[in-house]
């Protein structure tokens, strides 16, 4: 079993299982996936413990698998035209919302279903995030999935914190830890945000403004603001008007250069 295989395997569910759709009206959430991996022993996840990235409790690949080789992770873009309802308002579009939580509960499936491909397959597999030992504390996880992500060289962060990848980031992140050894994906030059227009050196920063929560500076995201924010309005409006408890937003994330692409180097005037 190889990288393409798993790659191959990874889209031909995306495309065909109907869990990856918005019932009300059967259009797809997710595009093709892309897909990195990461060795297990890769000097990165140590740095994530550094209090300065994520933290001490964040875990290693082998905390979930002893012997583990290789962490597979994928990354599946939003459908344009939920990212296009999304542009407009400061409240979350109703394709959104139901996106946020019929594609929560896909890449949910996803995952257990690559771990099963694995163990079929003959190899220990785990999705860290669906064990009872996942655990968020103080908005910090012990698993970071943009982080594990950016490890397997899907993207690089931008100034609202997401992940960047060849596809944009508007989309949901999601990983395996294994012991079957696949050699790992190149990981983009320049480090943490070498995707991002503004660290690159060009005039951007087209997300801040669209955080309705103004969370998002050139300094830094205030997560602590925009978790208030989540919790305080977008997520009680949500359930009133939808029914859902998910807080989902995602503005900073549509209307803007990285939206769908990774987006290249403006013409200097």
């Amino acid at each position: 079993m190889n990288e393409l295989e798993i790659r191959e395997q990874l889209t031909t569910w995306v495309q065909s299982d109907p869990g990856n759709t918005i019932p009300k009206t059967q259009k797809p959430i997710f595009d093709a996936p892309e897909v990195g991996v990461a060795r297990a022993d890769d000097g990165l996840f140590k740095e994530f413990q550094q209090s300065a990235l994520i933290g001490p409790t964040h875990r290693l690949p082998s905390d979930w698998i002893e012997n583990a080789r290789s962490v597979i992770s994928y990354f599946l873009p939003i459908s344009d035209w939920i990212n296009e309802a999304n542009r407009t308002g400061d409240r979350p579009s109703e394709s959104k919302v139901f996106a946020r939580f019929y594609g929560e509960l896909f890449s949910e499936r996803l995952r257990r279903r690559l771990v099963s491909y694995l163990l079929d397959a003959g190899y220990q597999a785990v999705a860290p995030t669906l064990t009872p030992d996942f655990s968020v504390k103080d908005m910090n996880s012990n698993w970071s999935e943009r982080h594990v992500g950016y490890a397997a060289g899907l993207g690089t962060f931008g100034l609202h914190a997401g992940l960047i990848t060849r596809r944009g980031t508007s989309g949901r992140i999601g990983s395996v830890v294994t012991d079957l050894e696949l050699p790992p994906s190149p990981r983009p030059e320049g480090g943490y945000q070498a995707y991002c227009l503004h660290a690159r050196g060009f005039r951007c920063g087209q997300c801040l403004p669209r955080c309705p929560a103004k969370a998002l500076h050139y300094s830094g995201k205030d997560r602590e603001a925009c978790s208030d924010y989540l919790k305080k309005v977008q997520g009680p409006w949500c359930q009133r008007t939808y029914g859902f408890a998910y807080s989902p937003c995602g503005k900073c994330y549509v209307a803007i250069p990285c939206e769908s692409v990774c987006p290249p180097d403006p013409i200097r005037s």
